[in-house]
Protein backbone atom coordinates (compact mmCIF):
# COMPACT_ATOMS: atom_id res chain seq x y z
CA UNK A 1 0.00 0.00 0.00
CA UNK A 2 2.64 2.51 0.96
CA UNK A 3 4.95 2.11 -2.67
CA UNK A 4 1.37 2.47 -4.54
CA UNK A 5 0.72 6.30 -1.85
CA UNK A 6 4.63 6.84 -2.93
CA UNK A 7 3.91 6.68 -6.79
CA UNK A 8 0.96 8.77 -6.40
CA UNK A 9 2.81 11.45 -4.97
CA UNK A 10 5.80 11.46 -6.22
CA UNK A 11 5.62 9.99 -9.88
CA UNK A 12 6.76 6.47 -11.35
CA UNK A 13 10.24 8.81 -12.47
CA UNK A 14 10.92 9.86 -8.74
CA UNK A 15 10.33 6.66 -7.94
CA UNK A 16 12.45 5.36 -10.23
CA UNK A 17 15.25 7.33 -9.11
CA UNK A 18 15.26 7.26 -5.59
CA UNK A 19 15.19 3.19 -6.40
CA UNK A 20 18.21 3.59 -8.91
CA UNK A 21 19.78 5.77 -5.67
CA UNK A 22 19.28 3.13 -2.95
CA UNK A 23 20.04 0.06 -4.80
CA UNK A 24 23.17 0.80 -6.67
CA UNK A 25 25.45 -1.90 -7.35
CA UNK A 26 28.65 0.42 -6.90
CA UNK A 27 28.90 3.23 -4.06
CA UNK A 28 30.07 5.38 -6.50
CA UNK A 29 27.06 5.06 -8.61
CA UNK A 30 25.05 5.74 -6.05
CA UNK A 31 27.20 9.22 -5.43
CA UNK A 32 26.55 9.84 -9.06
CA UNK A 33 23.05 9.29 -9.26
CA UNK A 34 22.63 11.46 -6.00
CA UNK A 35 25.18 14.34 -7.32
CA UNK A 36 23.15 13.80 -10.60
CA UNK A 37 19.67 14.69 -8.62
CA UNK A 38 21.33 17.42 -6.66
CA UNK A 39 22.26 19.39 -10.17
CA UNK A 40 18.90 18.63 -12.05
CA UNK A 41 17.18 20.19 -8.96
CA UNK A 42 19.67 23.15 -8.94
CA UNK A 43 18.84 23.78 -13.27
CA UNK A 44 15.01 23.21 -12.55
CA UNK A 45 15.15 26.21 -9.97
CA UNK A 46 17.16 28.62 -11.50
CA UNK A 47 14.74 27.95 -14.74
CA UNK A 48 11.61 28.46 -12.46
CA UNK A 49 13.42 31.82 -11.44
CA UNK A 50 13.99 32.93 -14.90
CA UNK A 51 10.46 32.68 -15.51
CA UNK A 52 9.34 34.16 -12.87
CA UNK A 53 11.46 37.45 -13.32
CA UNK A 54 9.83 37.52 -17.34
CA UNK A 55 6.54 37.30 -15.45
CA UNK A 56 6.68 39.88 -13.51
CA UNK A 57 7.83 42.62 -16.57
CA UNK A 58 5.70 43.45 -18.86
CA UNK A 59 6.51 43.02 -22.70
CA UNK A 60 6.58 46.56 -23.18
CA UNK A 61 8.98 47.44 -20.78
CA UNK A 62 11.51 44.89 -22.39
CA UNK A 63 11.72 46.68 -26.36
CA UNK A 64 12.13 50.22 -27.16
CA UNK A 65 9.14 51.97 -28.49
CA UNK A 66 10.50 53.50 -31.71
CA UNK A 67 8.76 57.01 -32.56
CA UNK A 68 6.77 57.32 -36.10
CA UNK A 69 8.96 59.70 -37.87
CA UNK A 70 6.22 60.69 -40.62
Amino acid sequence: MRRAEDYATLGAKVMVELHTESHAAKPSTRAWAITRRAQRAHRRQADRASRTDRASHPPSQDREVVADAR
